[in-house]
Order: structure tokens, then sequence, then C-alpha cells
């Protein structure tokens, strides 16, 4: 009987601490992954999208994040563990060196949850 409680007890909680990955709406995920340094410009159509809903990111684990948004173009550490993915969202140097260089960065804690959305300036 304690075993069989246990086991339910364990699974619940193991469950409830997941963390789920977000659906935002107006956004093609594939798309979006595709979509490596914004050479068909897709991630610059979204970018407001993304913004606007950035309260389901929260929260949200690195993994989840990546399922969602792909792998960052770049990836920088921080002080105390954390990390900052940047997805490029103006045209860069493989597809036109003439724009300038603009980022939605995601900042994530030593946990690896997302802690911060925010752009970064032209």
């Amino acid at each position: 009987m304690n075993k069989v409680f246990l086991s339910i007890i364990s699974v619940v909680i193991f469950i409830s601490c997941q963390s789920k990955v977000a659906n935002l709406d107006g956004l093609d995920s594939q798309k979006f992954k595709k979509d490596v340094g914004n050479c068909r410009e897709y991630r610059l159509s979204v970018l407001d999208t993304i913004v606007s809903q950035k309260s389901k990111i929260y929260q949200m684990r690195e993994v989840n994040l990546k399922k969602i948004l792909g792998r960052a173009d770049e990836m920088n550490l921080n002080q105390r563990s954390t990390k900052v993915f940047l997805y490029r969202t103006l045209l860069s140097q493989p597809c036109d060196s003439t724009k300038v260089y603009s980022a939605l960065a995601v900042e994530l804690d030593a946990l690896g949850r997302v802690g911060l959305v925010y752009l970064l300036p032209n």
C-alpha cells in the first residue's frame, strides 16, 4: 500500500514539475528555425508576435525554448551562469552585409529557465 502511494505521489510531482511548451499564436516554428540569420526575413516578420507574447515564454526551460525557436544564432555566457540566446532579426553577414545587426535576446538563468525576453537595438 505504501509503495503504491509513494509511486503515485512521485509520478504526480514529476509531471507537475515539467515545464510546458508554449504555443505562440502566429508563429510557424519550422519557418523560424529554418530562417537562420534571417536570410528569408521570416524572423523579422514575426518579431512583434513573439515580443507581444513573451509572457508565455517566461519560466520556460531551455529545452522547450529550443523546440519553439530552434538553436540560437549566438549564445553568450554571462556572470552567475546565465546564458543569453541571440536570434538575428535583421539580415546579417551571410545574406547582406549592408544591413544593420539586431537580435531577439532570450536570457536564461542558471537553472535553464527563461527570465528575460528583449530586443537588442540596431
